[in-house]
């Protein structure tokens, strides 16, 4: 396996570099949600935690910063806890977000 350093200036800069602290954003137009996103109620209920949630505080903020930039910039999102098919863009409606497949 090879490895390729990855430094802070080579993330774009349209991708906030502080939006998932465990992990680096991919420069892509295709953001994977992991465990920040597991089920629809959360584009509706960001505030609400679930078991995976380490730290509540942080992870609450987390999805709010990850659905707000999804929705704003219109990126591509997969999320293998997603219904089928686990890819699409996060829109607004009525004051929530909410998760449109790519069908």
């Amino acid at each position: 396996m090879r490895s390729f350093p990855v430094s802070a200036s080579s993330i774009p800069p349209a991708i906030p570099r502080d939006m998932c602290p465990s992990s680096l954003p991919v420069p892509t137009g295709l953001i994977v949600g992991g465990d920040a996103l597991v089920h629809l109620i959360y584009f509706q209920h960001p505030e609400w935690n679930y078991a995976g949630d380490h730290v509540p505080d942080q992870a609450i903020a987390t999805r709010r910063k990850l659905l707000d930039w999804l929705a704003t910039y219109r990126s591509k999102l997969i999320g293998f806890h997603l219904p089928y098919p686990g890819v699409g863009i996060v829109g607004r409606k009525d004051g929530a977000y909410r998760f449109v497949p790519a069908v």
